[in-house]
């Protein structure tokens, strides 16, 4: 929620799409289709683990990706 409202500061429509994107990059995943090809990106990150980073705890990306997008319409 922090990070949405901070980067919603500077831009509330970069907000909304990154937030989005997120959701939609997990349920795609979940699905079973690839739209990041971490195989190719696996050998420029060579200490983390991809595949785990985006296949472990589905549901807390997936409610990041929500909080993050409707933190867009938050104001303070």
């Amino acid at each position: 929620l922090v990070a949405g409202l901070g980067v919603s500061v500077f831009s509330k429509p970069l907000v909304i799409l990154i937030g989005l994107a997120i959701v939609g990059v997990q349920t795609a995943q979940s699905y079973g289709i690839k739209l990041v090809p971490y195989n190719t990106l696996q050998k420029y990150f060579k200490g983390v683990d991809l595949r785990s980073a985006v296949q472990d705890n589905v549901a807390l990306k997936i409610s990041f990706g929500m909080m993050f997008a409707l933190s867009a319409f938050a104001e303070f």
